[in-house]
């Protein structure tokens, strides 16, 4: 047994070491990003005045998942929660024979089918602002008020050879985000709010922690040059299915956050909008909570994240999070449970995926 922990110790201690080294890239292709000068610098630009619309909140409140059921449909989403906090209740009521009979609804349960339903439409949303991106044969034919106004001279275009495959930019997503994680989350917000560190109200809307919970739903836009980040930013400002909530450009707070001295990412927080056609609504799972609604268009359904980051800096973290759960894990069997480098059905040699992409 100590010979074992002897060598447990040992592993992480080599782990830790890799992380480390592999974190060092991030300065080498921060400077090999940086020589691209007017096009790296178009990557600061990425921002808006987020003080101007606190508290960054979700657009519809949980709590009203207990209120009567005339008040739920007035709201925006009401008839969406309303279905949704239903299916809730028969799922409790089916795995809780002796279930009382005015207990309130788990808001994290309602959230999370709420994402499952409108995650088909978000997807399709943010693929429409990619695909128009990667097929324009030129920034000026996307009709950007702030690029237009630029001198012709001065305007910079797409670079043929800054690509992520045979496309501008790669766009992927994550999972809708784990009830566990978010519980550990609506925690710390409702510390916060305790500590008069976020607010507890807006108007007559009381908050709670899982009211600033903004990403269970998360996309990842990926580019070789960062430009085109900047072009993807502008893209998201003019579309009819997003409303810009809030942007954390961390690439703007370099050497500001001794905790994160290589920033790599910007990360934007979106207002997923209604649908803004009829034929957009009935490709979505919208479209089961009754017909189209022109007079709703445009109304704030959810919030959503969306990071923009450069190719090798989303490299890296891939292979950083190889070893992340390892190194943070308490487990000390865990790598015995979770091998990175084998199978951990047959125990055979395995390279992690990100390696293999690599290849």
């Amino acid at each position: 047994n100590i010979n074992l922990k002897v060598k447990k110790n040992a592993l992480k201690e080599i782990i830790g070491e890799e992380i480390a080294r592999i974190s060092d890239l991030i300065l080498s292709r921060t400077e090999y990003y940086m020589k691209a000068e007017m096009r790296w610098d178009y990557l600061k630009e990425i921002r808006m005045n987020n003080k101007a619309n606190e508290p960054h909140i979700q657009p519809m409140s949980l709590g009203m998942i207990g209120l009567e059921e005339n008040d739920i449909q007035q709201h925006p989403t009401g008839k969406l929660f309303s279905y949704l906090a239903g299916i809730c209740m028969t799922t409790q009521v089916e795995n809780e024979s002796q279930q009382p009979p005015n207990e309130k609804l788990d808001p994290v349960l309602v959230a999370l089918n709420s994402s499952r339903v409108l995650m088909t439409y978000f997807k399709l949303s943010m693929e429409a602002v990619v695909k128009k991106l990667n097929t324009a044969s030129s920034v000026r034919e996307l009709n950007l008020p702030n690029i237009c106004e630029e001198r012709l001279e001065d305007m910079l275009d797409f670079s043929p050879d800054l690509l992520v495959g045979d496309e501008r930019i790669a766009l992927s997503f994550g999972p809708v985000k784990k009830p566990e994680r978010v519980r550990v989350k609506m925690q710390e917000y409702q510390d916060e709010i305790a500590a008069r560190k976020k607010h507890a109200s807006i108007g007559t809307r009381s908050l709670s922690g899982i009211d600033y919970v903004l990403d269970w739903m998360r996309s990842t836009v990926k580019s070789e040059d960062p430009y085109v980040l900047y072009i993807f930013y502008q893209l998201l400002k003019q579309s009819p299915h997003f409303k810009i909530q809030r942007v954390k450009n961390k690439f703007q707070e370099r050497g500001k956050d001794p905790s994160d001295e290589n920033p790599t990412n910007v990360l934007i927080n979106l207002i997923l909008l209604y649908p803004p056609t009829e034929e957009c609504y009935q490709q979505t799972k919208l479209s089961k909570f009754g017909p189209f609604e022109d007079s709703r268009v445009g109304e704030e359904l959810t919030s959503c994240e969306v990071q923009l980051t450069l190719k090798d800096f989303h490299t890296i973290k891939e292979l950083q999070h190889i070893y992340y759960d390892v190194d943070r894990s308490s487990d000390e069997n865990f790598i015995l449970w979770e091998p990175i480098f084998l199978s951990k059905d047959t125990l055979e040699k395995k390279d992690p995926s990100v390696l293999k992409d690599l290849n």
